[in-house]
């Protein structure tokens, strides 16, 4: 037990231990002084200024007055002045700027988990140990949670833009008062795949020459150069082909057409578009080099 002077009323005050009973804190809570002194900073004009017009939060409020942090947000809710949520805290302004504050004093960064820091080493090495990675977003089911929450938030035209003559082919679609579904979220394999157009349990994909290495122009062993790309036609053939028998697995017919054909002959192409859908004729996968099972 020992003995603290009461800077509001100027009493002694008798500390028995840590907690509301025998506390300073137990004392303020009954001392006229302290009230009067609390009731006189906390107006209503001096927290919504602080507070909402500067930014500034409970905490710094409480380190500039001297006044219970909990006791602040109370007076705040009394004159109806909305509190913020702690997310919301995290990420004002003032908050950052003290923890990385805080973070260089202590350890020399920003934040604790910038490059080459220890707590970073230690967590890749994790990764390493648990799945052969280094960063988290290569694992597979990180990465179809962040497909699928682009695609909520951000609709479905956020992976990929739409190509000019696949525009052509959605035009021409919704000219002919077709109900068609533009880059429509499909699930293969709990991956997120795109289908150009969709109508019911059709597929129309709009492919470009260079892009699927179109193989009325291409041989299979010709190499094949865009960004990020420079390897065999071969393999985009190979790609293209999995994904037409995964949206086969799933139930849809599937059709190809092509920008060549497109931009020579558009009107055989909505021909061809008009018979898929309304009489279901297909050729199927559209490369003779692979046989459907």
């Amino acid at each position: 037990m020992h003995t603290e002077i009461c800077k509001y009323c100027h009493k002694k005050v008798e500390i028995k231990k840590d907690g509301h009973k025998g506390s300073m804190q137990g004392h303020l809570a009954k001392c006229n002084e302290y009230q009067k002194y609390k009731n006189e900073i906390l107006t209503k004009e001096y927290l919504y200024n602080e507070y909402i017009v500067n930014r500034h939060s409970a905490k710094w409020i409480s380190e500039q007055t001297g006044i219970n942090t909990k006791a602040i947000i109370k007076k705040m809710k009394f004159f109806n002045i909305d509190t913020r949520t702690i997310k919301e805290s995290c990420n004002e302004a003032e908050r950052k700027q003290r923890y990385k504050e805080t973070c260089l004093k202590n350890f020399g960064y920003e934040h604790n988990f910038c490059k080459n820091t220890e707590s970073r080493k230690k967590w890749e090495q994790q990764l390493f140990d648990d799945y052969g990675i280094t960063n988290i977003f290569q694992r597979e089911d990180i990465k179809f949670k962040s497909h699928i929450s682009l695609f909520h938030h951000k609709g479905k035209t956020q992976l990929r833009k739409i190509s000019k003559v696949e525009k052509k082919v959605l035009d021409f679609l919704i000219s002919e008062g077709y109900d068609v579904i533009n880059n429509k979220k499909i699930l293969c394999n709990n991956k997120v795949k795109y289908a150009d157009c969709v109508i019911n349990n059709k597929i129309i994909e709009v492919n470009g020459d260079i892009y699927h290495a179109n193989p009325k122009i291409y041989k299979s062993n010709d190499l094949i150069r865009f960004w990020g790309y420079n390897d065999k036609a071969k393999l985009l053939w190979d790609k293209d082909y999995q994904k037409f028998k995964e949206y086969k697995h799933l139930g849809y017919d599937v059709l190809y057409v092509w920008e060549k054909d497109i931009k020579e002959n558009f009107d055989k192409v909505k021909d061809i578009i008009k018979k898929f859908i309304e009489r279901g004729e297909n050729e199927g996968f559209y490369n003779k080099e692979y046989k459907e099972n």
